[in-house]
């Protein structure tokens, strides 16, 4: 029944509803609140996009030195590039893998509103209209887009396999990965597991275990134990 009563929607669900009243398909909607996700537009989930940067093995050339010690600032160019690219057909030149880490992202009227307000858009009318209680753009709930210099392609994207960008240099080894590879490190080291167990431990079993492809655990357990 509209308009909606719900306080929060999910991505899709809002892009779903408001796609039924504007000339965007849902799919463009939900890529362009995505974009402004990674852009850091809604304050609420600046601080997930380092646990967004987790969950998908990327094609990027990261800030030096410890991953440990980057900040948000560092870490902005990477973010601006990923939201230049989301959803566009050069997105698999950015991401190892077909994932979506925002998938589970919900908002609340105020923010979607709030939201819509600074970027210019119309107001939809499946969520009500506007009130007081939604206040205005230029509440500490909407960021503008850090005015930072964002990576060229050269600079920031490395191609899959096969990619015919070729002058585009591999970037170090994906967070997905050498998180496993730290874990095994340490399970070893504590005496939780010896080479011949984590050797001999199936593919399933490390997918389970750590939470990622059965090809990142091989490829992790392939670097602890020096197998080529």
């Amino acid at each position: 029944m509209f308009p909606l009563q719900e306080t929060e929607l999910s991505i899709a669900q809002i892009a779903d509803y408001w796609s039924r009243e504007i000339k965007a398909s849902a799919t463009e909607i939900q890529t362009d609140i995505e974009k402004g996700l990674w852009r850091g537009e809604i304050l609420r989930f600046r601080r997930r996009r380092r646990d967004w940067l987790h969950s998908v093995e990327w094609y990027l050339l990261w800030p030096p030195g410890d991953p440990a010690s980057w900040s948000d600032h560092d870490l902005e160019s990477i973010y601006a590039t990923i939201a230049k690219y989301w959803g566009a057909p050069p997105a698999e030149i950015v991401c190892a893998v077909n994932e979506n880490p925002i998938h589970d992202v919900v908002l609340t009227r105020t923010e979607f509103f709030q939201w819509i307000s600074a970027r210019g858009y119309a107001l939809p009318t499946f969520w009500g209209p506007w009130t007081s209680e939604d206040g205005d753009a230029r509440s500490s709930g909407i960021a503008a887009s850090p005015a930072l210099p964002e990576l060229t392609t050269s600079d920031a994207l490395a191609p899959p396999r096969g990619s015919a960008i070729s002058e585009i240099r591999r970037g170090p080894r994906p967070w997905k990965r050498t998180d496993v590879m730290d874990r095994m490190r340490v399970a070893l080291e504590s005496g939780k597991l010896t080479r011949k167990q984590l050797q001999e431990m199936p593919e399933k079993t490390m997918e389970a275990e750590y939470g990622v492809s059965r090809d990142t655990a091989r490829k992790a357990r392939n670097e602890v134990l020096g197998k080529p």
